[in-house]
């Protein structure tokens, strides 16, 4: 275990980083399992800044010769977890703004006839009496 100063500030940045996260899931800001996600990546960023040879055993178990590309390969892991997950929630949030519109027309319909049937019944009842009484006798 060697710390220079590139280790010290991985480290300090994944405290912070943890520390921001529990915060925020405390506060509701964030998903309890967004949060535990995410401090499970610092952390791991944290233990991998205090022990860069786990990184090797870690890519050698993986079949992969370059640390570099193994870290590289877990990246883009994430990267589409996190994109196929951010996606699926759009969708159930469309689906959902789809509904409420949906039910949101009904209502506003529903009120509107409802307002038109109160306030011009006497005067449709009115006209249909004029219109009968214009109207030559046949």
């Amino acid at each position: 275990m060697k710390l220079n100063l590139f280790t010290l500030l991985l480290l300090a940045l994944s405290v912070i980083q943890i520390v921001r996260m529990l915060r925020n899931a405390s506060r509701g800001a964030i998903g309890l399992r967004s949060a535990l996600v995410i401090v499970c990546i610092w952390a791991a960023v944290g233990v991998v800044a205090i022990y860069p040879d786990l990184l090797n055993v870690l890519s050698a178990m993986a079949g992969l010769e370059n640390r570099l590309f193994f870290a590289i390969l877990i990246a883009i892991v994430l990267i589409l977890q996190l994109t196929f997950r951010m996606m699926a929630r759009m969708e159930r949030m469309q689906r959902a703004i789809d509904r409420l519109t949906q039910e949101t027309a009904v209502i506003s319909y529903t009120q509107e006839r409802i307002s038109r049937g109160s306030s011009g019944t006497a005067a449709s009842a009115n006209n249909g009496a004029l219109q009968r009484a214009d109207a030559p006798p046949g």
